[in-house]
């Protein structure tokens, strides 16, 4: 396909004109890629829903809302793209959002309560908009001290009126919820436990790659579970459930016994291993 070629398909995604898109089996897959996100960048729904197969992703996520697609955004969060996936910069879709100004794109990530977390409030307190702050706080978005205090140096008194967050929060359903450093202690327990009775099953060393995959790491962040797959995690295993934070106990230890009846059995090792995490996490 020459450059013209893929030119024209661009610039009829960009159109929304889907109908050209009936039968992709003309499409390479680099014309399909450029055309989805030239989609995107305009909202082009039509041409989105045509081309979405697969593309439900952090990034795909992102460039629409830095763009300010809104429909495409509820569009590829009904698809299962991940909200508070980073890019190299730390930045997910909300911040993003809030950084471009993209009132809409924000309200469909805060109505679904996604993303509510520090970066989402720095992004706000940086843009300098004390309503939207307001409005993200009481969508449960944490006020920290060292948040607060920003916003005091930027001049938002009512925000440097409130009380930093104390409330705990409520338990994790699956692991994209939790902060990355905490997504990568309960994947460490995890590749640990599997490793408990000094022989990895290739059943368990699945679950856990699928875990990982589904919990929005970067790049090196995911090499790091790869490795505990080949060398198990050095940290001690009760310690460092101990150190887990209160709203992840409970999904760990939900995850821990779904792989240890990964591999059809549960050895005694592991047994022991989940009586004695349950006792301490008090699960």
């Amino acid at each position: 396909m020459t450059d013209r070629d893929r030119g024209w398909w661009i610039a009829a995604a960009r159109t929304n004109d889907a109908s050209v898109f009936v039968d992709l089996r003309t499409l390479d897959a680099t014309t399909r890629d450029e055309a989805f996100r030239a989609a995107l960048e305009v909202d082009a729904i039509d041409v989105v829903d045509a081309l979405l197969a697969g593309r439900a992703t952090g990034a795909s996520l992102r460039l629409a809302a830095r763009h300010g697609a809104t429909r495409s955004v509820a569009r590829l969060l009904d698809r299962g793209a991940p909200a508070d996936e980073r890019d190299e910069w730390g930045r997910h879709a909300l911040a993003l959002a809030i950084a471009e100004g993209h009132d809409a794109v924000i309200e469909v990530l805060v109505d679904r309560k996604l993303a509510l977390d520090g970066s989402a409030l720095a992004a706000a307190i940086l843009r300098g908009d004390e309503t939207l702050v307001l409005r993200l706080i009481e969508a449960g978005a944490p006020l920290t001290e060292h948040a607060r205090r920003f916003a005091l140096d930027r001049a938002m008194t009512k925000v440097a009126a409130l009380e930093a967050s104390t409330a705990p929060r409520p338990p994790a359903r699956q692991l994209s919820e939790l902060p990355s450093r905490e997504r990568l202690r309960v994947l460490a327990l995890l590749a640990h436990l599997a490793w408990v009775d000094d022989e990895l099953d290739e059943r368990e060393a699945t679950l856990v790659r699928e875990l990982a995959a589904k919990a929005a790491l970067l790049p090196d962040e995911r090499a790091r579970v790869d490795e505990w797959l080949e060398t198990p995690p050095s940290d001690d295993l009760l310690g460092s459930a101990r150190a887990l934070a209160p709203e992840s106990r409970v999904l760990f230890c939900e995850l821990a016994h779904r792989l240890a009846d990964a591999d059809g059995r549960r050895t005694d090792d592991e047994t022991q291993t989940l009586v004695l995490l349950g006792l301490l996490l008090r699960a």
